[in-house]
């Protein structure tokens, strides 16, 4: 039975496009789950960008977005639990979610993010049934697909990060390395997969597999 999927990445390691595989593919549609949440990385890291412009965000700000998904989620639970969903041994009308980016990249991204300010957030993950798929890409499969955006708000932003292709290489795969670290600290159910030369189809279809295993 699927419940939840946290599915992480760098930048570039190809996370929404195999969000959009996973979202489209016949095999959820079998599935006795008739309900699915899925956030992006917009609501649950970039809603928060704006204090990080300003310079006035904080570690709470960071562990009350991701505690509020969390207890809503939690709080979704707690109502299912009030009746009896399964027919003729079935288990029907239960809720799955999965959320692009979430507890490593805040750690990752955000330097006044410690991990010991995630844990707490991993072990809720935990108890929901939730299980963790980290996304990587090499050096070079990333610098292709990061100069192939065009978006001149990206390309500002990637200045801000180096001013050459080694230092934004240096910074992502720095950020990828940690993110490995991470996964091995955390309780939750995990696998580290490359997206780099197979397609976004076969990737999903792996996550999927590991979901529903």
């Amino acid at each position: 039975m699927l419940k939840g999927l946290v599915l992480e990445g760098v930048c570039a390691s190809g996370k929404s496009k195999v969000v959009s595989q996973i979202l489209g593919s016949d095999r959820l549609g079998s599935l006795p789950q008739k309900s699915l949440i899925c956030l992006t990385e917009h609501h649950t890291q970039r809603v928060i960008e704006q204090l990080e412009d300003t310079g006035t965000i904080t570690t709470e700000d960071n562990v009350e977005l991701l505690r509020g998904i969390c207890e809503w989620i939690e709080q979704r639970t707690r109502f299912e639990e009030l009746r009896t969903w399964d027919v003729r041994g079935k288990t029907q009308h239960r809720i799955a979610f999965l959320f692009e980016r979430f507890h490593l990249t805040h750690c990752v991204h955000y330097p006044h993010v410690q991990w010991a300010d995630m844990v707490p957030i991993d072990e809720v993950l935990s108890r929901l049934g939730t299980r963790l798929v980290l996304l990587t890409a090499s050096a070079d499969t990333l610098w292709d697909r990061l100069e192939r955006r065009s978006d001149h708000g990206w390309k500002k932003y990637m200045r801000r990060i180096g001013q050459d292709r080694a230092e934004v290489i240096e910074h992502y795969v720095s950020q990828q390395e940690e993110m490995k670290m991470l996964v091995s600290r955390s309780c939750l159910s995990s696998l580290v997969l490359s997206n780099d030369e197979e397609s976004p189809d076969s990737v999903a279809n792996k996550v999927i597999d590991f979901w529903m295993s």
